[in-house]
């Protein structure tokens, strides 16, 4: 299929300093801003620096430094509640995927006094939200290019997408530098999130789009996205070990946010699938990290959909340079491949290392289940049996698809 959507930040600006753009990109949009970000990230010097030269051509600068992991849902109407005391005009998210998504969720309530539930799942959204400029300061979610943020509501037991094309940032302010700071376990995490949605929006079916009726969010891979996802897992699988090992290589941490920003704009049209499906049950069942629970789990994904991806995959371990007597052997090592790389790394290897019980995977299948807006991007089919069977080799640790026998440890 030859048709595509790309839908992504009017601009993007990627490079070493490249922070220094952000008064004039924000003063451009608004005089009353608002900055969604934690209390590490606004200890940054360089962060705090740029606030203070925000707040020099700003009208008023209110800096909100309470956005906690995983995102609440009393914790981001609080948020927009004051965004709102404030009379904001543009928001700004300066931090990791939880900074970020803050700021998109700020800038949707911001403009409306509907309850945040009114907005659960993909939607076009009633009111126009206010403009987000994103900073990331990691390198892996890709929240920056993409219309998806992500919360908690404790009243269910899944973690809840709300995807828009409206949630899309305006402006990607993207500096290497700002990832200096950031601690090896959440440049490790953050690395394989950036190697998931690189390599499963490669994977997606393509979606014939709905021309004239509403086309969704996301549309499968498409000739736009494949090519940037392709180059985000050669950056990835440069780059993350290095980086992970020598958090100061500024040349490994510009790679990862090339690549981070490639998969992200490649995701955002294209979709994620199965790791991100079934990491939502995984997350709220044990507290982990988005990033750690989708590189646990994408191993045990590619290892099932082979069947049905084994050019696809062969394509992915072609770009990493592996070599092999045709497309199967190829395909079975690239998953080989990322196993060993998500492990170099210091992803956990079976869902038994994060505390699982084997008498948790039913629980957990059935979850994972509701999360069908994902499910429909996997290459191979994704039902109740398909995902238990996962869950299983994931809790063991079994590759049984690349002849891993037993576990992989």
């Amino acid at each position: 299929m030859n048709s595509a959507t790309l839908r992504l930040p009017a601009q993007s600006f990627l490079g070493r300093g490249a922070l220094a753009e952000a008064a004039d990109v924000v003063s451009a949009l608004g005089t009353r801003v608002f900055v969604c970000t934690d209390t590490s990230v606004a200890a940054i010097p360089a962060v705090r620096k740029s606030i203070e030269h925000l707040a020099s051509r700003c009208e008023a600068v209110d800096v909100y430094t309470e956005t906690p992991p995983e995102l609440p849902v009393d914790s981001v109407e609080s948020c927009a509640e004051r965004a709102r005391a404030a009379g904001a005009d543009v928001i700004v998210g300066f931090g990791g995927g939880s900074c970020l998504d803050m700021a998109k969720l700020t800038s949707l309530l911001a403009t409306t006094s509907a309850p945040l539930r009114d907005h659960y799942a993909s939607c076009a959204l009633p009111q126009v939200p206010l403009p987000v400029v994103a900073i990331p300061t990691t390198a892996g979610t890709g929240s920056e290019v993409t219309g998806v943020a992500v919360l908690t509501d404790p009243a269910r037991r899944l973690k809840i997408g709300i995807s828009s094309p409206q949630l899309i940032p305006v402006r990607a302010i993207c500096d290497p530098e700002l990832t200096l700071t950031c601690p090896r376990g959440v440049t490790a995490a953050s690395g394989a999130d950036a190697l998931v949605h690189a390599v499963e929006s490669y994977l997606a079916p393509p979606l014939e789009p709905r021309w004239g009726d509403g086309v969704g969010l996301f549309t499968g891979a498409s000739p736009l996205t494949a090519p940037l996802a392709l180059e985000a897992t050669r950056l990835i699988f440069s780059a993350l070990p290095r980086v992970t090992s020598d958090g100061t290589d500024i040349e490994a941490r510009e790679q990862m946010m090339i690549a981070s920003h490639l998969a992200g704009i490649s995701f955002g049209q294209a979709g994620t699938a199965g790791a991100h499906a079934l990491q939502y049950a995984v997350g709220a069942a044990t507290h982990t990290s988005h990033g750690l629970g989708v590189g646990l789990l994408i191993p045990y994904i590619l290892d099932f959909v082979l069947p049905s991806a084994i050019r696809g995959l062969a394509d992915l371990g072609a770009m990493i340079g592996l070599k092999g007597n045709g497309a199967n052997a190829i395909a079975r090592g690239f998953i080989a491949a990322v196993a060993d790389l998500l492990d170099a790394i210091g992803i956990p290897r079976t869902l038994q290392d994060i505390g699982v019980a084997k008498s948790d995977l039913e629980r957990l299948t059935t979850d994972a289940l509701t999360v069908t807006r994902l499910l429909q991007h996997s290459p191979r089919r994704l039902g109740r049996a398909e995902i238990r069977e996962i869950f299983l080799n994931a809790w063991a640790g079994r590759l049984p698809a690349i002849d891993r026998a037993g576990s992989f440890r």
